[in-house]
């Protein structure tokens, strides 16, 4: 565990907000290659499952990098679901590759696929530990309710206060509705709250643009960083780390 610079104090803890995929539930390359080898077989496309994932990756990361303009946000473009997003994007890897593939039945496996991922065991493990402390538990995942609500039903973990995805509220992180949103939902100030993640840009930099303490679970060890990000507050390999971070900051605010 290893604190960032510090400058200011802040109040006492009283939420924990948590991201999903790749923070409690896994999203691996092994899963998704998965996916792309079900697409291909069930589709009778005649093409390598990683060619079609590169073609399609190209114009699915389109999408991710245009869906929220941080610069002006309010100009971000309307609102599109992820299995929207895929459908197209399956739809132009399709045509570029000269597939007769039907581009609905593709993203209607990837989304059922997102809504098998399991769970990491240190979340399985801190979870009802930190269920049973005084604080407010959240979750803001960027996701369709079509993956998200199957993957917490079968995985539970703990009864959070406030679940939001993308889609209910109709905004991606980074975007500052996102974590506006969900902290309005638990009904505390950004400050009195802290929100972990693996990504440093949709978690942490969103989450720290709002006000909010930023954790970053870095579980493979990333040391390059964007310096034009907002550095998070603390950095943690495992979620087991989590509980007594949050009790010393709950005891005595932080300097963060």
């Amino acid at each position: 565990m290893s604190p960032f610079d510090s400058k200011r104090a802040t109040p006492p803890l009283k939420a924990i907000i948590f991201d999903a995929f790749e923070t409690l539930y896994s999203n691996s390359r092994e899963q998704w290659r998965r996916t792309f080898e079900e697409v291909c077989e069930d589709l009778a496309l005649l093409i390598d499952p990683q060619t079609l994932r590169s073609c399609w990756v190209q114009f699915e990361g389109e999408f991710r990098r245009s869906r929220t303009r941080m610069d002006d946000p309010a100009s971000s473009p309307p609102f599109v679901t992820y299995r929207e997003a895929w459908r197209s994007a399956f739809e132009q890897a399709f045509e570029q590759l000269g597939l007769n593939g039907d581009a609905n039945s593709a993203a209607d496996i990837a989304v059922r696929n997102m809504g098998l991922r399991p769970p990491y065991e240190d979340a399985i493990t801190t979870l009802p530990i930190l269920r049973k402390g005084p604080w407010k538990l959240g979750l803001f995942s960027n996701a369709d309710d079509d993956f998200l609500t199957p993957v917490l039903k079968t995985w539970p973990l703990a009864s959070f206060d406030a679940i939001l995805s993308s889609e209910s509220a109709a905004v991606y992180k980074p975007h500052p509705g996102a974590f506006q949103a969900v902290l309005e939902k638990l009904n505390v100030a950004p400050q009195e709250a802290v929100y972990i993640g693996d990504q440093l840009y949709d978690d942490v930099h969103g989450s720290k643009l709002v006000g909010m303490r930023a954790i970053w679970l870095n579980r493979t060890g990333q040391t390059e960083r964007d310096a034009s990000f907002q550095a998070p507050d603390f950095e943690i390999s495992s979620l087991a780390e989590l509980p007594q971070l949050v009790e010393s900051l709950t005891e005595n605010g932080s300097n963060a």
